[in-house]
């Protein structure tokens, strides 16, 4: 039973790595970095060595480490992980050493975590598994680095606040960055191509520029708002599980399994934000520069877009996603979550971020609690608008402005889809501030001031729509005491709809076309 040996390479920290800075140019450039990490580098190093499945910058299906000729094989790249098979543990050594001695050269401040798992060639599904939980642990148990942070009388990076090296030059000025920050910089032009070969030429056409700055985005000369949108597929790591499952006695027919699935991932992926791009055409013909993807690569995407985009285009993302992995047929129809931070241009982009990330996970655990008690999977997506900043965390946030005596003001996170039985879901929610907006121009004070009621409880909206002859938009008709006094139960279903009058704009426009 012959031996090999299994490495699988990862980043780690790549949330700091990537949004820690509020300079759009550095962070674009740290995701090209992390892409090159964990895809384009590891096969220029095995190219170049001659000695595994690679030719021209790719993965060649037909070349197979059984049959003698191969030293290594890369079973998959992508989702930020690296999957190499060896025939000898002293060559992913090698390789290793190799990889590493690039990142610290050429990605400084970029960290790597690896495994080496033995694993027999008829049992290397479950070798992929136990390798994975392997550098779970290595990954949980490194120290964290500590830079030195200069011996003598030195300029800090404005960035990152480790030593400076250098300028960087930006809008005729000039500012003070680290080495990490100039690799960051060095990248991000090689980014903006590769971000612009997934757009097609209609979106080109319109001479659209994505955004370099979090200043370009939103209204100029108002108090502008950016939404960071994060979203990730649903039971990603369950479904590659059960690929193995399905092949756990023949290795050749698990790596051809999920080297397809891996690839088909990718191409919805990029679907789903083409489609995206496509969708933007009409309104950014009169409105440029309100939509950038920063982090797009297998089911893991992030992107940035003007404040009141925010929730129609996470929600037009997840829509794509199921349609494009649909689409696929190794893969079926997959589901994702997403999460919608709202906050203003120069806010901190890792804290930003980093409530986006937690509203994704909010939403999934929304998911898998209805999976649990027997519901089919499905797509979610939650949001927040930070109009006074961020203090605490998420669950601290909600208990803070969102619980009151009657229950929850919150009816997300929502289920992307109408759902029988279901009236938290996006169309529902939807269709209820499309109702308050055509009653804005005429009935806004009327609706601000529902707000007030909604905190107070079911009797006090019950009572306000007395006083003022004011009914509801319809919710959920099935449900009478939702339609009566704006709660069913311990949830109010419309306190979400009047806090996002500000912060929801569908893609046609006001009535003047524009944004």
């Amino acid at each position: 039973m012959p031996t090999y040996t299994l490495t699988v390479i990862d980043t780690p920290g790549i949330q700091s790595y990537i949004f820690g800075s509020n300079r759009l140019r550095e962070n674009i450039g740290a995701s090209e970095l992390v892409r090159r990490v964990t895809t384009l580098w590891p096969l220029e190093l095995l190219q170049q060595a001659g000695d595994a499945n690679v030719r021209g910058g790719k993965i060649e299906d037909g070349l197979h480490i059984e049959d003698g000729a191969l030293a290594a094989e890369v079973i998959y790249l992508g989702g930020g992980n690296a999957l190499i098979l060896f025939r000898e543990r002293a060559r992913a050594v090698q390789f290793v050493t190799a990889l590493s001695r690039r990142v610290v050269e050429e990605a400084p401040g970029l960290e790597l975590a690896v495994a080496h798992t033995e694993v027999a060639w008829e049992q290397l599904a479950a070798g992929v598994d136990a390798a994975m939980k392997t550098l779970a642990r290595v990954k949980n148990s490194r120290q964290s680095s500590a830079p030195l942070l200069g011996l003598s009388v030195t300029a800090a990076c404005e960035s990152t606040g480790l030593v400076a090296t250098t300028l960087a030059r930006h809008q005729g000025g000039a500012y003070p960055v680290s080495d990490a920050v100039r690799a960051k910089l060095a990248w991000a032009e090689e980014a903006e191509n590769r971000l612009r070969g997934i757009f097609s030429e209609d979106f080109h056409r319109t001479g659209y520029q994505f955004p370099r700055d979090f200043e370009e985005f939103g209204r100029k000369g108002e108090m502008s708002y950016i939404a960071v949108v994060h979203a990730d597929g649903n039971g990603m790591g369950q479904f590659f599980r059960q690929i193995g499952q399905k092949h756990l006695t023949n290795a050749r027919e698990y790596i051809q399994a999920v080297r397809a699935a891996s690839r088909a991932v990718e191409r919805a992926s990029q679907k789903a934000l083409r489609q995206l791009g496509d969708a933007l055409l009409a309104p950014m013909l009169e409105d440029k520069n309100k939509f950038r993807p920063l982090v797009f690569g297998g089911d893991d995407v992030t992107f940035v877009c003007d404040g009141r985009l925010g929730l129609t285009l996470a929600a037009l993302y997840l829509e794509a996603f199921e349609a494009a992995t649909g689409a696929e047929p190794v893969l079926g129809e997959l589901h994702a979550c997403a999460g919608v931070a709202v906050v203003k241009t120069h806010y901190p982009f890792a804290r930003a971020y980093g409530l986006s990330e937690a509203l994704a996970k909010s939403s999934k655990s929304y998911v898998r609690g209805c999976v649990k008690k027997g519901e089919q999977d499905f797509s979610a997506l939650d949001w927040h608008f930070a109009t006074s900043g961020l203090l605490g965390s998420l669950e601290e946030l909600r208990k803070r402005e969102y619980w009151v005596r009657a229950g929850h003001l919150a009816m997300r996170p929502l289920r992307l889809r109408a759902a029988r039985g279901e009236w938290q879901t996006w169309p529902a929610f939807t269709g209820v501030v499309e109702e308050f907006k055509k009653r804005e121009k005429e009935q806004r004070n009327k609706i601000i001031a529902l707000r007030e009621a909604l905190r107070e409880g079911p009797a006090a909206v019950k009572k306000y729509r007395q006083d003022f002859t004011f009914a509801l938009p319809v919710l959920d008709a099935s449900l009478h005491d939702l339609q009566e006094t704006g709660w069913h139960g311990d949830r109010c279903g419309y306190f979400d709809a009047i806090e996002a009058l500000d912060f929801y704009t569908p893609l046609t426009g006001d009535e003047d076309g524009n944004l």
